[in-house]
């Protein structure tokens, strides 16, 4: 089936206007046509009042008809219209399962009254007050969406990671459904809406529960020799792309569900799980030198097109839905999309690379229909990154190649990426406007420290800017593998520190300046923000410190920003207990107070004693100490995840790396457990356990060459002992070998 082209095309959104005749607000009154446009009519009228700064009476001259056209219209899919009638305004649309009317209210209020909405909530309704608004004598409005979906996720207050934050900044279901209703209201706003409706993501979750007994041989061949992964969630699990059985399982499944036009075949994520077999290694093609996860392309798009070979015998309209996407995202050397005018891809182009070069390669290799599915919002630290251009920039590439849609993840609600949300927001649903444009209007809506925030912004933003070429180029350098967005990093050392206590001084440029009451609360909550980040950053820095073994004030940097969290819990809206997850989490693990306060109460967070996992995959280290003269990191041969430790020949047993001082908890059992590949035949790699000076436990690993072999063993930890050595050795061997996935699990 064709995707008309003039659903994808945005006409411009304003309004005519012939001749003008002030009316007054307070003369306003506003009515719904049916129950069904009640919202749109309550959006009004309530805009109408916060721009007026009273109640509308309710008997006003001029009416404002919600929900009815004062004629028939043919309509678009998702238009929306307003038209002047001699003392009425006509507001309709497409509301065939659309926001047509809802919409054609927001154009007006947008428009005519210079409204904006900064951010999710009421209180951030920018809303300039006035009397009157000038409307033309049968002026009118039409808007037409420019895509097919447009929109950002809204999955910010979650519950998910709710037990990993201190109890006072938990949130309870009643702020998570406020946050989340509040994130919605914002997207229809800023007119985020999907005219087609299909379901795409990852496809395959469900199979590990449907098949993992009965049809093992759908699952990717592991490292390990076996079907799916050990001790990794079976949403993740990857299929095996070359079993035909595989391709019959899944039309199998859609000719149960109807044999709908939209057909989803997105692989499931993470990195965990894709198919070493024979069979899967001979789709690929990989240069020499690289990394098994540098170029899994060639082996999905084959995968695609063999499923639309049979899909297409028996619905001839299908759609092939797929994410472009992790080590997959890379454009095919070999393949070609056979069937352009059946696929539609979701390209996750990574904030760092050239986004214009991987749609034009991908549109060479044959791609028609393709929607910019990124994860530039995906940023969970409270410190602000000034990417708001780049984000644009990378846009406006992407946008030339006529995409159908755009869904970007992450989601509003980080205070630190406020105008960056702000930005996608405009852009997506507005993709004419300049830039420039869309920043002014968010700095007008600071009032007169306008100048003072543009100032601010523009500092944080040739700095970010700066930084993320820097991190670009050092991919580039090392060929090192980013899966997504949300692995960036935030270098969290005192220049950091330095810098964002200058850039919070500019905002003291706006000391006694005359604000009215809403630019006053943008700019509380800007400087709450940035002195936010300020004790972050430090606090991260403190935690850099004690990891290397140097003086840290960790205990007093946490303490202060846990007292700065509490005390705006309830002034400044945030999810606070999300930013205690990845970034920061590692940090309030090393923290006396997190681990008495709040590692007993959080369900699945783990205190030291507990145990850890090594899979060396930021590459680092990760805790060991090292004998450069013995190893490197490297990203040729990995069990788990992309790195591993590789060990070179030696001529005698040699200590390689080295873990000292683990706390543990006497009495308790361990899983101890490491995984190793071989070169050549026999060559052992032993982990040594110390305690009191003396050996406790010698496991052994002594795989042989082909797959990742796991040794493993139980410890129970005798009374007298509350910390352990690991000493990792490797016996003599004339070739290399490598070591990944050390664990140490309590019981």
């Amino acid at each position: 089936m064709k995707i008309e082209l003039s659903m994808m095309i945005a006409l411009l959104s304003g309004s005519i206007l012939l001749s003008g005749a002030e009316w007054e607000l307070s003369e306003m009154r506003v009515k719904a046509a049916s129950e069904k446009h009640a919202f749109a009519a309550q959006e009004l009228q309530k805009h109408l009042e916060l721009a007026a700064g009273k109640k509308l009476s309710g008997s006003g001259k001029y009416l404002l008809l919600v929900g009815k056209a004062p004629e028939k219209f043919s309509l678009q899919p998702g238009e929306s219209r307003w038209i002047v009638k001699g003392d009425t305004i006509w507001f309709f649309g497409d509301d065939n399962r659309r926001n047509g009317t809802l919409f054609a209210v927001y154009g007006f209020l947008e428009n005519k009254l210079g409204i904006r909405w900064i951010r999710p909530g009421d209180e951030y309704i920018y809303a300039p007050r006035r009397q009157c608004v000038t409307i033309g004598e049968n002026e009118s409005y039409r808007r037409i969406p420019p895509y097919l979906w447009t929109g950002v996720r809204s999955g910010y207050w979650s519950l998910r990671r709710n037990n990993f934050a201190p109890p006072e900044l938990r949130l309870t279901e009643k702020e998570a459904e406020a946050g989340h209703r509040d994130i919605l209201n914002f997207k229809l706003r800023m007119r985020h809406e999907q005219l087609t409706l299909f379901r795409y993501g990852h496809a395959f979750i469900r199979w590990s529960g449907r098949f993992e007994k009965s049809h093992p041989e759908y699952f990717g061949l592991s490292p390990y020799g076996t079907r799916g992964v050990p001790g990794v969630p079976g949403k993740t699990w990857k299929l095996c792309l070359s079993n035909p059985a595989v391709i019959d399982q899944i039309i199998a499944d859609w000719k149960k569900g109807g044999k709908k036009k939209y057909l989803n075949v997105s692989p499931n994520d993470g990195t965990p799980g894709f198919c070493h077999c024979p069979d899967c290694l001979k789709l690929d093609v990989r240069l020499p030198g690289e990394n098994f996860y540098s170029h899994l392309t060639d082996r999905y798009l084959n995968f695609w097109n063999r499923i639309l070979d049979q899909a297409l015998k028996i619905n001839p309209e299908v759609m092939l839905v797929t994410y472009v996407y992790s080590y997959y995202r890379y454009p095919p050397r070999r393949e070609v999309i056979k069937y352009p005018d059946h696929m539609i891809c979701g390209l996750v182009p990574s904030l760092l690379e050239d986004s214009g070069m991987l749609f034009e390669a991908w549109r060479k290799a044959g791609m028609k229909y393709c929607f910019l599915r990124p994860n530039d919002l995906c940023w969970s630290v409270a410190i602000p990154r000034g990417a708001e251009r780049r984000i644009y920039e990378k846009f406006k590439q992407v946008k030339q190649f006529k995409i159908i849609g755009t869904d970007y993840d992450g989601s509003p609600g980080n205070r630190a990426i406020d105008l960056e949300v702000y930005t996608v927001s405009r852009m997506i649903a507005f993709p004419e406007l300049p830039f420039e444009t869309i920043v002014n209007e968010y700095y007008s809506a600071f009032g007169a420290a306008a100048p003072v925030v543009r100032e601010f912004y523009e500092h944080r933003r040739k700095l970010g800017e700066a930084d993320l070429r820097r991190k670009a180029k050092q991919l580039s350098e090392t060929k090192k593998l980013m899966l997504d967005d949300s692995e960036i990093e935030v270098d969290s050392d005192e220049d950091l520190c330095k810098t964002l206590v200058e850039e919070r001084r500019i905002l003291d440029k706006a000391d006694g300046l005359k604000l009215d009451p809403f630019a006053a609360k943008l700019f509380s909550d800007l400087k709450l923000m940035a002195d936010h980040a300020v004790l972050t950053a430090r606090f991260m820095a403190e935690g850099d410190l004690k990891v290397q073994g140097k003086p840290s004030k960790l205990e007093e940097a946490a303490a202060e920003l846990l007292r700065f969290r509490i005390r705006h819990k309830k002034d400044y809206p945030q999810n606070w207990s999300s930013l205690f997850g990845r970034k920061e989490y590692a940090y309030w693990l090393l923290t006396d107070y997190y681990q008495k306060n709040v590692a007993k109460t959080a369900v699945d967070v783990k205190d030291p004693a507990a145990g850890w996992r090594s899979s060396f995959d930021q590459p680092s280290t990760d805790g060991w100490k090292r004998r450069d003269g013995m190893l490197k990191i490297t990203n040729q041969e990995a069990s788990f995840d992309r790195f591993s430790l590789e060990i070179k020949p030696c001529e005698k047993r040699q200590i390689v790396i080295w873990r000292p001082h683990v706390p543990v908890t006497p009495g308790a059992e361990y899983q101890l457990s490491f995984d190793v590949k071989t070169a050549g035949p026999q060559q052992g790699v032993i982990l040594r356990v110390v305690r009191n000076n003396k050996t406790f436990k010698m496991l052994k690993n002594a795989a042989e060459p082909g797959y990742w072999k796991r040794a493993e063993t139980t410890l129970k930890i005798p009374p007298d002992t509350k910390e352990l050595t690991f000493y990792l050795l490797a016996e003599s061997s004339s070739s290399a070998r490598w070591v990944d996935n050390i664990q140490f699990i309590r019981k």
